[in-house]
C-alpha cells in the first residue's frame, strides 16, 4: 500500500528464492509459475469488495492462468482458490447493487475462462502443427492417469518430513513474518490480502495431492504469497511504529525497521553472501573449468564432484566420442560434456512396456558411445521387468562392462569403428 513496501516485496520473493534454495531448487517448475500466478490473482482481483476486475483485466488474469495450466495442469487449485474470495465476495453482495455486482462477476469469469482458452489454442496449434499432439496427451493425461492409478495410498512421508524440516528450519525467517501478515490481512479483510492466504492453502493442498513426490522444491509454490504476506507484516509494524512513536522522522521510523529486518534475516543472508562473496572473489568465474570447479566445492551433497570423479574417463585421448545416455541423474550430461543420445529420459520407473521398447530404439538407432546405468536405476530395471527386458537386450548385445564409478556402472559401445560410421 506504499511505495517503501513495495520496496521490500522482490527482496522477500526473488532475494528469498536465492537465498533458502540450493542447485536442486533452482529452476523446477514451482518456482518458475511464481510470476504468472502472480499475474493471474493481481489481475483478477480488485481491492474493493464484491467488485469484479474489468474485462480487460479479466482476459489478463486468464492469459497468465493459461500459462500456469501450460507449466503444470495440476496447478489449477492455486489461481481459482485465490479467486474464491472475490468470487464469493460477489455471491454475497447486498443491496440495488447486487444484480450488477452478479453480472459483473459472471462476465468477469467469462473473460477469465477466454483468455485460459486462448492460451491453449496457440499451444494446441502449435503442437498439431509439429505433430505432437499424442506426446502432448500423454505427459498432460494419459501419463498422469496411469502413474496416478498405480501408485500406492498413502502419502510420502519420509520426503515430507525432510520437506518440513527444511520449512521450518531454513525458511523461518519469512515463515514467522508471513503468517503474522496472513492474520493482519485476513482479519482486516483485504482482497488481495485473503487471496494470497487461499493460495498459500491451495498449495499445501496441490503439494499433497501429488502423492508421488512431496519433495521440497515443491515449497517454491508458497514463495510468493509467504514474500508478500510478509511485506504486509513489515507493513503493519510501521504504521504500529508511526502510531507508537509519532515524534519519530518518517526517515527514522523506515530505516529502524529496514535495520530490524535485516538482523531477522541476518542468518540466511550470511550464508547466501558467504557464496556470492566466494563467486566474486573467484575472478575466473567466466572461465568453464573454474565455474565447474566452483560448483563442484560448493554443491550440496558434492553432487557436481561425484558426478566429475565418475566421467573423468571420457575426456581421456583413448574414449570413444559422442553422446552418451544415462540411466540416472541427468547432471551427467551437464558434467560430462557429453549431450544426450536420446532425448527421452532414462530410468523413468513410470514407463510401461511400449515406452520401455521406445528406449530400446533409441539406444539401438542411436548409438550412444556410453551408457552409465546407476545402481539404483539397475535396481529399477530389475524390479519392472519383463517391461525393461527390451532395453536389458539392447544393452547386453551392443555394450559391454566397463569399471564401476560409485554407485553406478558404465556400459561401452562393442563396435565403435563399424557405429562411428554416418
Amino acid at each position: 500500500r506504499s511505495p517503501y513496501t513495495a520496496a521490500w516485496c522482490p527482496l522477500l520473493v526473488v532475494g528469498a528464492y536465492f537465498t533458502f534454495c540450493n542447485d536442486w531448487h533452482l529452476l523446477q517448475v514451482e518456482g518458475l509459475v511464481g510470476l504468472p500466478l502472480f499475474l493471474a490473482v493481481r489481475a483478477f482481483v480488485r481491492e474493493e469488495p464484491a467488485r469484479a476486475p474489468s474485462p480487460p483485466r479479466a482476459v489478463a488474469a486468464g492469459i497468465a492462468a493459461g500459462i500456469v495450466l501450460v507449466f503444470k495442469l495440476a496447478l489449477a487449485p492455486v489461481f481459482v482458490f485465490a479467486w474464491l474470495p472475490s468470487v464469493w465476495s460477489a455471491l454475497r453482495a447486498l443491496g440495488p447493487e447486487r444484480r450488477v455486482t452478479l453480472l459483473a462477476m459472471r462476465r468477469a469469469l467469462l473473460c477469465a475462462a477466454t483468455g485460459i482458452a486462448s492460451v491453449w489454442a496457440g499451444v494446441i496449434a502449435d503442437l498439431l502443427w509439429h505433430r505432437d499432439g499424442a506426446l502432448a496427451w500423454n505427459a498432460w493425461f494419459a501419463l498422469p492417469a496411469r502413474v496416478i492409478a498405480g501408485m500406492p495410498k498413502g502419502l510420502p512421508l519420509d520426503a515430507l518430513r525432510h520437506t518440513a524440516h527444511w520449512l521450518v528450519f531454513t525458511w523461518w525467517p519469512l515463515l514467522l513474518p508471513a503468517a503474522f501478515g496472513a492474520f493482519v490481512a485476513w482479519r482486516a479483510r483485504e482482497p488481495f490480502g485473503r487471496a494470497l492466504v487461499m493460495w498459500f492453502a491451495a498449495g499445501v493442498g496441490v503439494i499433497l495431492m501429488q502423492r508421488w513426490s512431496g519433495y521440497e522444491y515443491h515449497l517454491l509454490l508458497l514463495l510468493v504469497p509467504m514474500g508478500l504476506l510478509a511485506a504486509r507484516a513489515i507493513e503493519h509494524l510501521s504504521a504500529f511504529a508511526a502510531a507508537a512513536a509519532p515524534s519519530m522522522p518518517m526517515r527514522a521510523r523506515r530505516a529502524a525497521l529496514a535495520a530490524l529486518v535485516l538482523a531477522w534475516f541476518t542468518a540466511p543472508l550470511l550464508d547466501a553472501g558467504g557464496q556470492l562473496r566466494a563467486m566474486a572473489v573467484a575472478r575466473e568465474w567466466r572461465d568453464l573449468p573454474a565455474r565447474d570447479a566452483f560448483l563442484e566445492g560448493n554443491s550440496q551433497g558434492g553432487l557436481y564432484a561425484h558426478y566429475k570423479v565418475a566421467t573423468d574417463f571420457l575426456d581421456d585421448p583413448g574414449a570413444l566420442s559422442g553422446p552418451i545416455y544415462v540411466f540416472g541423474n541427468p547432471l551427467t550430461y551437464w558434467i560430462s560434456g557429453r549431450v544426450p543420445a536420446a532425448a527421452r529420459p532414462g530410468g523413468m520407473s513410470i514407463f510401461n512396456a511400449a515406452e520401455w521398447q521406445e528406449v530400446a530404439n533409441d539406444i539401438a538407432q542411436n548409438k550412444p558411445a556410453y551408457i552409465l546405468v546407476e545402481d539404483t536405476a539397475g535396481d529399477m530395471l530389475m524390479t519392472h521387468r519383463p517391461a525393461t527386458d527390451s532395453v536389458m537386450a539392447v544393452i547386453h548385445a551392443r555394450y559391454h562392462r566397463l569399471g564401476r564409478v560409485a554407485e553406478g556402472r558404465w556400459f561401452e559401445r562393442n563396435d565403435p569403428v563399424a557405429d562411428a560410421a554416418p
